[in-house]
């Protein structure tokens, strides 16, 4: 099946928006689906079928409406994935806004197979008993995060990975890979948004019991908490582009779901676009997102299985129309030893909520089973207040991943913090943003920290304070 579109009275189709797609090879750029909008990077390279099946998730004209992609009127420029750091900054120096990035390393366990033989393989250390990578912030990790900061408009997607549960029940010196604590490189990057899958919602979301998790999507944790993946979105049985000729087939994996995220970000960023004549931010893009994410998970908040909940594109929509009346997207910048505070009259009827994000400079990797260093370099805070009444972000504990998230204190590890009020009184609250320690730049040396801030459930026509 086909992922939910949007209506289609709301002409968005992503016409004008170029998606970077770096994968396995080259696209079949002569289907159908396909013709006159997808570019080749460089020569040389094989038709893929991964390759082909992503793009058309992503943009497929819709001639057999089954396999139609999320936004059938965009572009693609295609890469295969070696050198793909080098090519990413220089197309994010280029004017690049969104990327797609459906491939990692082989992490733990994985199924190898040849033209003789088919069986599971190890890829870890052989003298490690788990594959410290998994967790991991290690030097992949860091070259995203790092290509993410010097670009700001430059949003980065990648799949959250295929790796829960893998590998054989009898081997006595590594253990199958396990349900958490599997997402690896790439996905543990801090300004990625990290896409998980989940089954087809055939009648579409109606509460969070209709969001059923796969057999394979990878979770998190990151090694030092941090919430991963970040957003779920369906990836189970797409039906899209094949390698041959004009056929279609069907695959399942966090890569479709990646593609369908990618793709539904480009017709926010259609409708940014056309209304304000530039791009929203990296951090501003993420933070609507995650914003408008559907409830997921048998708990209120965040999860290390489904983030922050599943993909709605159609809310991201509504709330850039509603942005001078009941919401607020602002993007903003904070001093060194400075905050920032807005006061907003709740309207009392609806639930009063906050998303925060920006883009962390990159940290330096570390090593080893599960180290429990920080990686985050700027320790923004974000706090609610009203009368006396303080209200804290969500936030999970590492140690124990089924609890459910909390948010009776700081956020000391993500890059996203979220506060959510579902009864609020019809008063007045303040939002602050604050941050503990130095506001540091790449270098290290004191600098600015720019932050996107997303509000809904504000009482209509209060004037925009600083």
């Amino acid at each position: 099946t086909a992922p939910l579109h949007i209506p289609s009275s709301y002409n968005l189709e992503g016409e004008n928006i170029m998606i970077h797609l770096w994968d396995a090879g080259a696209v079949n750029s002569s289907h159908i689906e396909l013709l006159g909008r997808t570019f080749p990077a460089e020569s040389g390279d094989n038709i893929n079928q991964h390759t082909s099946h992503v793009a058309g998730t992503m943009i497929a004209s819709g001639v057999n409406p089954a396999a139609k992609g999320m936004a059938p009127k965009a572009n693609i420029k295609f890469y295969n994935w070696v050198n793909d750091a080098a090519e990413m900054a220089e197309a994010a120096d280029n004017g690049a806004i969104l990327s797609n990035h459906s491939y990692s390393y082989a992490r733990g366990w994985y199924w190898y197979s040849n033209w003789f033989f088919s069986y599971w393989k190890w890829a870890g250390d052989n003298n490690t008993y788990d594959d410290e990578n998994f967790g991991l912030y290690n030097i992949n990790s860091q070259k995203f995060d790092q290509i993410a900061q010097a670009a700001p408009y430059y949003q980065i997607v990648v799949a959250a990975g295929n790796d829960r549960d893998d590998g054989p029940d009898n081997d006595n010196d590594h253990p199958a890979d396990g349900d958490y604590d599997s997402i690896s490189d790439y996905g543990i990057s801090k300004n990625v948004i990290t896409v998980g899958a989940v089954e087809d919602i055939a009648n579409g979301y109606s509460n969070p019991n209709d969001v059923i998790m796969t057999s394979y999507s990878s979770w998190g944790p990151c090694d030092d908490g941090r919430i991963k993946p970040d957003i779920v979105s369906s990836g189970t049985s797409v039906f899209s582009c094949d390698a041959n000729s004009n056929d279609y087939t069907t695959i399942s994996g966090t890569s479709m779901a990646s593609a369908s995220v990618t793709s539904s970000l480009a017709l926010v960023q259609e409708k940014y676009k056309n209304e304000h004549n530039i791009p929203l931010r990296a951090s501003t893009l993420k933070a609507l997102m995650i914003h408008c994410a559907d409830e997921a998970g048998e708990s209120d908040g965040p999860d290390y299985k489904f983030g922050w909940g599943l993909m709605n594109t159609k809310k991201m929509i509504d709330l850039i129309d509603n942005s001078n009346n009941d919401t607020r997207i602002l993007e903003l910048s904070l001093s060194n030893q400075t905050e920032y505070s807005i006061s907003i009259p709740a309207t009392g009827d609806q639930p009063l909520k906050a998303t925060l994000c920006w883009t962390d400079p990159a940290a330096e990797p570390v090593s080893g089973i599960d180290p429990s260093d920080i990686m985050l370099i700027n320790d923004l805070d974000m706090r609610i207040t009203e009368k006396t009444n303080n209200y804290f972000p969500w936030k999970l504990d590492k140690n124990n991943p089924d609890m459910p998230a909390t948010n009776d204190s700081d956020n000391n590890v993500d890059n996203v913090e979220q506060i959510l009020i579902s009864n609020p009184e019809q008063q007045t609250y303040t939002i602050t943003i604050s941050h503990k320690d130095l506001l540091l730049d790449e270098d290290g040396r004191i600098s600015n920290q720019d932050f996107a801030l997303i509000i809904s459930g504000i009482a209509q026509g209060f004037p925009t304070c600083t």
